[in-house]
């Protein structure tokens, strides 16, 4: 306070000097009359700055205010875009790449039909010495089931930004399948192209409800270059719909008076039933994650984890839980309820988006109003202060 009162003294004492006048030593101590500071800013808004100029006519001092919102205003305003800061929440879309083991899809392909005699066929089968039918049935596998599973999983996300941690919630969605097909024919396949051909599938849905933590790693300890945050990341997920189907279909190229071939794929539709059954799964998840480009707006989230889930509790449309020996042929795991336990590595991205993006605005323009109000106070003075001159 008394730095600023000798200021504007000095500033008083320079104006009179150049008016070609002196102040004398009572006009002087008068000023301390004129020139007062609020002694609370926050419950005065009104602020006296100096005296712009001193009259030659009457020496009496021209005093100009202005207005300016109070401490606890301009402090209400810092904490809001501090606190934008801090939290904020994004909407997330993210996509995936897995692979692993799914005990589901190996039960299934052990049970497939590696040989005719796996059908309950001789090669022999069906064979006419009478009209010259006498070749052997020839069993070929055309299209295998894939060795590894591979999927794609989308996740649509939630997620809450503050400081140092990350919580999210999420619902994820993923398809898989394998197909194997397999042709019979006689050995000598002849102008009629008599074949039998064998078309089976297994597919995978997986509708989950999952809840995420992620916490930033200190720099010092570990981090990921060109990454603005390295975290670790644990998350659980509830499947309520995960269901898989299978289905079968035999088709023939031979015409209906082939009772030989037309035997044959009888036999096959028999070994070929569809099923389709619902269970349930908890699934778990951990990784690294890193967070780049991230601003007030938008983030680029990649990951890398390890995870895995245990299903079970399957049923299929009639309401009665499916065995394993529906699906694998085994006799020690037949009457046995179908469970299994998966594991997986996964490499995934997500988009996220801020809600939030109208509220910082609105904190950033409360500032920049603050500023503006000054600025156009000032420039109206120095018009004044042009306009007494002239």
């Amino acid at each position: 306070m008394k730095i600023s009162v000798f200021f504007i003294l000095l500033l008083i004492s320079f104006t009179a000097v150049l008016h070609g006048e002196e102040l004398s030593s009572a006009e002087l101590s008068s000023l301390d009359t004129l020139v007062t500071m609020p002694e609370d800013l926050s419950s005065n808004d009104t602020i006296i700055t100096a005296p712009k100029e001193l009259s030659s006519d009457n020496d009496s001092l021209i005093i100009d205010e202005i207005n300016i919102p109070s401490a606890e205003t301009a402090l209400s305003a810092v904490t809001e875009i501090s606190d934008v800061k801090k939290s904020e929440t994004l909407l997330g879309l993210g996509a995936g790449m897995s692979i692993g083991s799914i005990p589901l899809f190996t039960l299934w392909q052990n049970s497939l039909p590696d040989s005719i005699s796996h059908i309950g066929i001789a090669p022999e089968f069906g064979r006419v010495d009478a009209v010259n039918d006498t070749f052997n049935l020839r069993y070929v596998i055309t299209e295998a089931p894939e060795v590894f599973n591979l999927f794609f999983p989308l996740t649509a996300y939630v997620y809450n930004i503050k400081d140092d941690r990350i919580a999210s919630l999420g619902l994820s969605f993923f398809y898989t399948s394998k197909q194997f097909q397999a042709m019979i024919h006689p050995e000598l396949v002849d102008t009629l192209e008599r074949r039998v051909n064998i078309d089976e599938k297994l597919s995978l849905y997986s509708f989950a409800l999952e809840v995420g933590y992620q916490k930033a790693i200190p720099p010092e300890y570990f981090s990921i270059t060109g990454s603005e945050k390295t975290l670790f990341s644990a998350s659980l997920a509830a499947t309520p719909f995960n269901m898989f189907k299978r289905s079968g279909n035999v088709k023939t190229s031979v015409p209906e008076s082939d009772e030989r071939m037309q035997a044959v794929a009888e036999n096959v539709r028999k070994n070929i039933t569809d099923l389709s059954s619902n269970g349930k799964a908890l699934s778990w998840r951990l990784g690294l994650t890193t967070l780049r480009r991230y601003n007030e707006i938008s983030a680029v989230e990649m990951g890398l984890f390890y995870g895995g889930s245990y299903s079970a509790l399957f049923y299929d449309k009639n309401g009665s839980r499916t065995r394993k020996g529906q699906i694998h042929i085994a006799e020690n795991e037949r009457d046995k309820n179908l469970t299994f336990l998966q594991s997986r590595i996964e490499l995934r991205m997500v988009f996220l988006r801020s809600l939030c993006r109208e509220r910082k605005r609105g904190s950033l323009l409360l500032r920049d109003d603050i500023n503006s109000s000054i600025i156009d106070h000032n420039s109206d003075n120095d018009n004044n202060d042009m306009d007494d001159e002239s």
